[in-house]
């Protein structure tokens, strides 16, 4: 509990509560603000910078909750989700049923309630918007002890507050959200440029025509050169629609492969990858990553900056895929002022290439220089990364809504008790008091 996913940041907590009743934990928030505790609610500390950490306070970990996953109506429509459940666990139990949830993150091996407080986004994003866009109602329990549901019916600030959020305003409990029928097979259409300029064209071809059900890309080294890579993919039952077909043969890649397989071993394929590298050891290694969401007159220009570094070694992910802006709806989800915006990501150090003297502080300090350029060019930080952020930082992330973002922390959290690791409200504790491994 001290380290996270990162392996950059440790913050010993004075002691771990896992709670098995609501009530207890109702019971233990009366000592929290009593005794004036610094607590952050933990899940799988996917976390790449301390955001998941608390220093001399106590991690909440909910995994010992009596709470379990139901379906909530005959049909099977929608579900709910114990917020400390891991998105496998929602699919292996909702696929019982043939059902799955419209937004699937990558490694679905994260618990809903830790991605959906950051937005959660996958391949079906671009035209589903992020998890946190798909969600129903919430269960929540605020630093009062009170258990409140919220939904954008019903307690709707504090609904827009906690999704989003980055576990500053209470914790998820409980999560509904909608399912829809999954189909039974996945087309993985793979396609590749030599170039980033056709690569970003034809990937945005692709996004406008909203013809796959999951739309990314990726870059890799390929001979020593970065090759560009789209993964478009579509669901279906008996046959592919002629409409794939059809706007496949608009493109010109270099090259085009297809990798037909079952929905589900397709949503597992980079959970599958996460889990080799866990058993290789490879996951024990610093990850400082970056990760950005940019406007489209920019990422060109921006992506070529991030590639421009020799601590790539070709093999980590480097992502780069198209959103719409319409899909992203929740208020704290921070994005572009770009009606199509791009999600950055380099994964630094994860691979079968992971090394543990990676020279991440040089990253550290290479991840400022690359987020100043992106902010000044309107891009916006997707803050499960490794960037030092203060609260002035944090206010110009959150621009005119920074006022907002206070009031409901005075709301919610008056005694500035949650998820301190962020350094969102207060410099207490700052980078030089930190040790790394």
């Amino acid at each position: 509990y001290a380290k996270d996913f990162g392996c950059i940041i440790s913050e010993k907590p004075l002691a771990i509560f896992t709670p098995p009743t609501i009530e207890i934990l109702q019971q233990f928030l009366g000592i929290v603000n009593e005794y004036q505790i610094k607590i952050t609610c933990r899940g799988k500390g996917n976390a790449a910078y301390g955001q998941s950490q608390v220093k001399d306070g106590v991690i909440i970990d909910l995994k010992n909750m009596e709470m379990t996953l139901n379906f909530n109506s005959d049909d099977h429509s929608s579900i709910s989700i114990p917020a400390f459940k891991t998105w496998l666990d929602v699919t292996e139990f909702s696929k019982s049923h043939n059902k799955t949830v419209p937004v699937t993150v990558d490694n679905l091996d994260l618990t809903v309630g830790g991605t959906l407080s950051f937005g959660a986004l996958g391949g079906t994003s671009y035209r589903c918007g992020s998890g946190a866009d798909n969600v129903l109602s919430l269960g929540v329990m605020t630093l009062d002890g009170k258990y409140h549901t919220c939904s954008k019916t019903e307690n709707r600030e504090l609904f827009d507050a906690v999704l989003c959020g980055i576990g500053q305003f209470g914790i998820i409990i409980n999560v509904n959200a909608p399912l829809i029928t999954a189909k039974k097979y996945a087309n993985m259409h793979l396609l590749s440029y030599d170039n980033a300029t056709k690569f970003l064209q034809e990937q945005k071809a692709l996004y406008e025509s909203e013809v796959f059900d999951h739309l990314k890309g990726f870059i890799r080294k390929n001979e020593k050169k970065w090759e560009y890579v789209i993964e478009a993919v579509s669901y279906y039952d008996d046959q592919e629609n002629q409409c794939v077909a059809n706007e496949l043969e608009k493109l010109s890649p270099n090259q085009h492969t297809k990798q037909v397989m079952s929905y589900w071993d397709f949503i597992n394929m980079v959970t599958g990858f996460v889990k080799l590298l866990r058993e290789s050891g490879k996951l024990n290694t610093p990850h400082p990553w970056y990760n950005i969401l940019m406007p489209d007159n920019a990422i060109e220009t921006h992506l070529a900056k991030v590639l421009d570094t020799p601590h790539f070694t070709g093999t980590e992910p480097i992502i780069i895929y198209p959103m719409h802006s319409n899909h992203f709806q929740q208020p704290l989800f921070m994005k572009p002022d770009s009606t199509t915006f791009y999600l950055l990501g380099a994964l630094y150090n994860t691979s079968f290439d992971a090394e543990n003297n990676f020279p991440y502080k040089e990253i550290l300090e290479r991840n400022k220089i690359l987020y100043a350029d992106a902010k000044e060019n309107g891009g916006c930080r997707y803050p499960v990364d490794a960037i030092s952020f203060t609260p002035e930082d944090w206010s110009n992330h959150y621009g005119e809504k920074w006022g907002n973002v206070c009031s409901l922390k005075d709301k919610y959290d008056h005694n500035h008790l949650l998820t301190s690791g962020v350094d969102m409200f207060s410099s207490n504790l700052k980078n030089e008091h930190r040790f790394v491994f």
